[in-house]
């Protein structure tokens, strides 16, 4: 009974590490797209562009 107790206390540990992994490794390509946010938001802008261009054939269609 004990052992099994401890088997999932480990596997617990092991989510909680992988959750801030992912957190850290989150922060860090945010830190890398805030250096290049300028070109992020023309991206952005033209990502929108198509998007209405795409709207707007659907609705003369």
């Amino acid at each position: 009974m004990k052992e099994e107790m401890e088997e999932e206390e480990g596997e617990e540990e092991e989510e909680e590490e992988d959750k801030h992994n992912t957190t850290s490794r989150h922060l860090d390509s945010s830190r890398a797209s805030f250096k290049r946010s300028d070109s992020f938001l023309t991206r952005r802008r033209l990502m929108v562009k198509i998007n209405r261009r795409s709207e707007l054939r659907q609705r003369q269609m």
